[in-house]
């Protein structure tokens, strides 16, 4: 059992062992009055109540089972939801780099502040470089130990054809290795590797319990090439992009394009339209195959709808809380007009489906954002397009908390509210199994124990 849940349920008085960002020690806090959405999928509790000693719920549930400290500090949800608080399983730190390639203490912090605000408690940085830089890592570290309201911070290795080459040894088992030796909560995978290599990563991480994620295709001399199937066979556990992996027909090959590899606007579009050539049962054929060997599909529709609504996303108004602007984060972005949005837009209905059918068949959704549009706002967005895509909002919701959580193997500590886990929540004043718009109505914050007001996060 883990150290956490076992001093929250057998020690009443026991000193956890949390790192000094984590704050609320020694405080004793009650939620009460609002409707339970804890996570599990059970069924919402009204009236429901969250206790919580040194930043760890003690009881979640019915008034009559999760008794009240009078000492403690009591917080009444009367009419308002309770839930997880939310995870981003897909950002990139470097998105708010500087014009000289550094992340800034002073992006950094409003990016943590700008996420938590929107709700997320947790975010897992997906890499970029085959680690992270010393003065990166100093600058997160600056701004979880400076007092700054922050969330949860986790990190990816960055495994692909150029990192492995690169390497002193050029062996990717050894660098899955070292990297997870520095300490990385998993392994992301890329580019350019052989379902052999992808056996072998999987293998360094099983020995240490990390999961092992990411691109299972790629573009390689003109063509498109999809090792899905084979990957999630050898034990890769999860696959991000679903615009990234059409199983279109074998008897329904599409036309590759002829401009060069760098049109990258061109090449999305093509990658895009072969879902065109996608019949129900190459959905279903690949649909079963990752069911059957327990990978995750994390959609990132959010970065599939940007080429089709800019505007509304260039526009909104949550811009303002951004470190860095629309034109440092999208320039380049493929953006489609006439002919080639309607033929987007067509692939992107496909994707909808295999989203659905995926979920549908006992696939595990994982929300994650790829870092955009806007800090926190991206992930509001990925859950309203999980349900605009017939995934219901109760999933939707475990989406970016319990299955997020399962899928970086964190479901002991984080991602549902119940006795023994770390006290992130939300209070809202909407219900977002009835509107998951209501996810945005957010009344508090409270992160492992502190509760947050919005108006102090974004002054």
């Amino acid at each position: 059992m883990h150290l956490l849940r076992m001093c929250a349920i057998l020690l009443a008085g026991c000193i956890l062992l949390l790192p000094p960002s984590v704050k609320g020690q020694g405080v004793q806090l009650a939620i009460t009055g609002g409707t339970l959405i804890d996570g599990t999928g059970a069924p919402p509790v009204p009236g429901g109540v969250v206790t919580v000693r040194n930043g760890i719920v003690v009881c979640a549930g019915i008034r009559g089972d999760c008794p009240v400290d009078e000492r403690a500090q009591i917080i009444d949800a009367t009419g308002r939801w309770l839930i997880p608080g939310l995870i981003d399983t897909h950002i990139h730190w470097q998105a708010w780099y500087d014009a000289e390639g550094k992340l800034s203490q002073e992006r950094a912090t409003r990016a943590a502040r700008t996420y938590l605000a929107n709700g997320i408690t947790t975010v897992i940085d997906v890499g970029g470089q085959r680690r992270v830089t010393p003065d990166h890592r100093r600058v997160l570290r600056g701004v979880l130990g400076s007092g700054e309201p922050a969330p949860r911070m986790l990190f990816s290795g960055w495994i692909d054809r150029r990192t492995v080459d690169s390497s002193e040894s050029r062996d990717a088992s050894v660098l899955a290795r070292s990297l997870l030796d520095d300490g990385v909560d998993g392994l992301k995978i890329h580019s350019g590797l052989s379902v052999e290599e992808y056996e072998a990563i999987v293998a360094e991480a099983d020995r240490v319990g990390r999961p092992v994620y990411g691109h299972t295709y790629y573009i390689g001399d003109r063509e498109f090439i999809d090792h899905t199937a084979e990957a999630v066979e050898v034990g890769v556990d999860g696959v991000f992009h679903v615009l990234g992996i059409p199983p279109s027909a074998p008897d329904r090959n599409a036309p590759l394009p002829t401009e060069p590899m760098e049109d990258w606007e061109t090449w999305w579009l093509a990658g895009a339209a072969l879902w065109s050539y996608a019949t129900d049962e190459s959905m279903d054929a690949l649909i079963r195959v990752m069911v059957e060997n327990g990978a995750w599909l994390q959609p990132t529709l959010v970065t599939e709808q940007i080429p089709m609504n800019p505007d509304y996303y260039r526009d909104h108004p949550n811009w303002k809380h951004s470190p860095a602007t629309w034109e440092e984060m999208h320039a380049g972005w493929p953006l489609f007009e006439g002919e080639e949005l309607e033929q987007y837009r067509a692939a992107y209905g496909q994707m909808q489906k295999f989203v659905r059918l995926f979920q549908e068949a006992g696939g595990m959704i994982v929300a994650g954002t790829d870092g955009v549009p806007i800090p926190g706002f991206g992930l509001r967005e990925e859950m309203r397009l999980l349900v605009e895509a017939g995934v219901p909002p109760m999933v939707a919701l475990q989406a970016a908390t319990r299955n997020a959580a399962v899928a970086w193997r964190w479901q002991d500590r984080i991602g549902t509210l119940e006795a023994g886990m770390a006290a992130d929540l939300l209070i809202l004043d909407g219900n977002p199994l009835e509107e998951i718009d209501n996810i945005a109505k957010i009344w508090r914050v409270v992160r492992a124990g502190t509760v947050h007001d919005l108006e102090v996060l974004l002054p």
